[in-house]
């Protein structure tokens, strides 16, 4: 249900003066780069304003042996387009590339891997019926390091499992020396009916030629035998190519976390729990990671923990050994209590055995809780499980959502001081520093989950230290900014619900504007800028000024612009103007 009444003559009138874009539109050129000290935002895809509000950026990247990292993304070129961006080792933009996204790629990327010779492997969710029943496949694309399409890998440059999607946020794959690449997932159907799930853990392997390898397993999949309905979460490689996988097990209406060992073959590892799958004590989880030692580390919350209301569930770590036992050494007994305040995103080996646990803010569902974007949360684990005081880490970023499209009820007005950034995950570069890809969007609603969006490919550096690095982007450009009222009567104001100003700013963003008259705010809003050249704009009227124009004519209006572009930079104008 849209959540205010718009006329269908205001939206047209509107975006026929210039407000939205219909997806591949170009927005007026920009500076390629937009810096500032710390962080970088930059276009893939033209500028192009999008007919939804779903505007992303690059959110999958892998470190290259020079210090850069090759980023990988969305745009407004839509689910059949991925883009790609090689960001520098100080930010320099080494140019960008779209290349067609997989074949009957469900949705975005899962992961991106990078083989030795530099080639790269994209995982993602292949849908082969238009069911929701049915979970896609997980498939895999090559390509050369230029970044286009192998043809010599699988079926034209893609590989197609026999294993199904069990989990779109996990670390699905993971590479070996020899090239092959193994995946864990699920064989099996999600009923249509109300009945008990029936899928089963598997993990397969496809060759370095992208053939699903006979040789493993049966067939070319190993299916983990469980007491219940299980879906392989995360997969990892570790010393002589054992496998370690996780899963989540579905039994008696609880769920409870698995783990396993495979050889290189496929067979269970007899040195791992004798073979068999390990219950770990949380009901769910999302991240893996395997030490040089042979060691796991895992994250998640115990099973019996209340779905969080007022407050989040606590977070937990837990090390298991190379025999598949909780580790003593670590924590209380194998555990260590995160507490509340972080929702682990990533967990990464830190020099020794240590482990770097990124995060964000955690939110329970009471009202008033709300996630944080651009700040990341960031604990360093010792190898005993000691916690250091831990750190939060800033990146300030521009952007957010703007004003509904002028409606007849007027609505608060959001701060200009939004942080539309989304990036969670680090990448360790070549020299200990580490960048974190997403985007940074603007988004126009216009209903309820419809509206126009404009996204920028977005990056940030950390120094090894875990501090923003200064030396990466550059000094912030001056935002330019200026204001005027065009010619239009009160009563055209009045039947439209805003009065027009016609704002010019030197780079998208979000503009505040407030409309006074006789010392009192007659008109507010804040609004999405998507173009770097004058155009048109309505500023919604309150209350007030919708009465005040009923009354006035001639009457004299004062404007104040407040504008904050990608990168956090400000400018304000001001102008005078009058209604007849």
């Amino acid at each position: 249900m849209m959540p205010t009444a718009l006329r269908p003559q205001l939206i047209a009138a509107l975006l026929g003066a210039g407000l939205g874009l219909p997806a591949g539109a170009q927005a007026a050129a920009g500076p390629a780069v937009s810096t500032a000290p710390g962080r970088i935002a930059f276009s893939v895809d033209g500028g192009a304003v999008q007919d939804d509000v779903d505007a992303g950026g690059g959110g999958h990247a892998v470190a290259l042996p020079d210090g850069s990292t090759l980023v990988f993304g969305s745009g407004a070129g839509g689910p059949s387009v991925l883009y790609a961006a090689k960001i520098g080792l100080r930010g320099t933009l080494d140019g960008s590339t779209s290349l067609p996204a997989p074949s009957g790629a469900a949705s975005g990327l899962l992961q991106v891997l990078r083989q030795p010779d530099g080639k790269l492997l994209l995982v993602n969710e292949k849908r082969e019926s238009p069911t929701q029943f049915a979970p896609g496949r997980l498939q895999v694309t090559r390509l050369n390091a230029d970044t286009t399409i192998d043809r010599s890998y699988g079926a034209g440059g893609t590989a197609t499992s026999g294993v199904n999607i069990g989990c779109g946020s996990c670390t699905v794959a993971a590479l070996q020396p020899d090239g092959a690449v193994v995946l864990t997932g699920t064989t099996g159907e999600i009923p249509r009916t109300p009945a008990p799930l029936s899928l089963r853990w598997a993990v397969t392997r496809l060759t370095a030629s992208g053939a699903v390898d006979q040789a493993f397993g049966a067939g070319g999949v190993a299916t983990i035998a469980t007491p219940g309905s299980a879906s392989g979460f995360n997969v990892a490689i570790g010393a002589g190519g054992a496998i370690t996988t996780e899963a989540q097990l579905e039994s008696a209406g609880k769920s409870t976390l698995l783990l396993a060992r495979l050889k290189s073959s496929g067979a269970p590892d007899p040195t791992f729990a004798g073979g068999a799958p390990v219950a770990v004590p949380f009901a769910s989880g999302f991240l893996l990671l395997v030490q040089d030692d042979g060691s796991i580390v895992l994250n998640g919350q115990l099973a019996g923990s209340p779905v969080p209301t007022t407050t989040p569930r606590r977070q937990l770590l837990a090390r298991y050994t190379a025999a598949g036992a909780p580790d003593p050494a670590f924590g209380s007994g194998g555990f260590v209590d995160l507490g509340p305040q972080i929702e682990p995103t990533q967990l990464l080996a830190a020099a020794g055995r240590p482990v770097l646990v990124v995060g964000e803010k955690a939110v329970a569902l009471a009202p008033g809780s709300f996630p944080e974007p651009g700040r990341l949360n960031i604990r360093l684990v010792a190898s005993n499980g000691a916690i250091d005081q831990g750190r939060t880490v800033d990146l300030p970023f521009g952007g957010g959502g703007s004003s509904f499209l002028v409606s007849i009820r007027p609505r608060p007005v959001a701060s200009l001081f939004q942080n539309g950034f989304v990036g969670n995950r680090l990448v360790r570069r070549a020299d200990g520093s580490y960048l974190i890809p997403g985007g940074v969007s603007v988004s126009q609603p216009t209903g309820e989950g419809t509206g126009f969006s404009i996204g920028r490919f977005a990056a940030a550096a950390l120094t090894p230290a875990l501090t923003l690095d200064t030396a990466f982007g550059g000094p912030a450009a001056p935002l330019g900014l200026s204001i005027r009222v065009p010619r239009q009567r009160a009563t055209t104001a009045r039947s439209r619900h805003g009065i027009r100003v016609v704002l010019k700013s030197s780079a998208v963003g979000l503009a505040k504007v407030r409309i006074t008259a006789g010392g009192r705010t007659i008109a507010h809003s804040l609004l999405p800028v998507f173009k770097t050249r004058a155009h048109t704009l309505p500023v919604e009227l309150t209350r007030y000024g919708n009465t005040y124009l009923r009354r006035h004519r001639h009457v004299r209006v004062t404007v104040r612009a407040n504008a904050r572009d990608l990168v956090a930079s400000t400018a304000t104008a001001t102008a005078r103007g009058r209604l007849p």
